[in-house]
């Protein structure tokens, strides 16, 4: 999971593929010293580099491992991360809608094992969600599992499903 996002280092577009290359040479020298079974430090490097692949929006997940990093990605939408991008005079609905992000928390759900909430400042927050989370949620091979809130100073609403 802490390798996810190395391709950024080369450039965002693409960022899950060319990480996963990246990666392989990473998990290659750790994976082989910490595990000593070859055969096993190969199942569990590719594991490793499918679950960093199907990070990007348009992969399904083929394990539950996968999924759960692809929704922990998608869950990591709070203003923090927005003020370096809006700092430097990005000025667009990705940045605008990050800002209002102000917090996301996880509970046990009502009609579904896990509820997600997300609270937002303003309704420009949930851009994030149904452009960013939503469709992370629906390729993790998760999705029927979740189920997700808005909260804006206007109130909570169910978003998903």
């Amino acid at each position: 999971a802490l390798l996810h996002d190395i391709g950024n280092a080369v450039h965002r577009d693409m960022h899950e593929r060319i990480g996963a290359l990246l990666a392989k040479d990473i998990l290659d020298r750790i994976l082989f010293k910490l595990i000593g079974n070859r055969g096993l430090a190969y199942m569990i490097r590719q594991e490793i580099l499918h679950a960093i692949y199907a990070t990007a929006y348009d992969v399904k997940c083929l394990s539950v491992e996968a999924g759960i990093v692809k929704i922990a990605d998608g869950l990591d939408m709070a203003e923090g991360r927005a003020r370096i991008p809006y700092k430097l005079g990005k000025m667009d609905i990705h940045a605008l809608s990050a800002l209002s992000i102000k917090s996301v928390e996880i509970s046990e759900g009502v009609k579904r094992p896990i509820a997600v909430r997300i609270f937002m400042s303003d309704s420009s927050g949930v851009f994030q969600v149904e452009y960013v989370f939503l469709p992370k949620l629906r390729t993790s091979g998760l999705e029927q599992y979740f189920e997700v809130y808005i909260a804006t100073p206007l109130g909570e609403h169910r978003l998903y499903p």
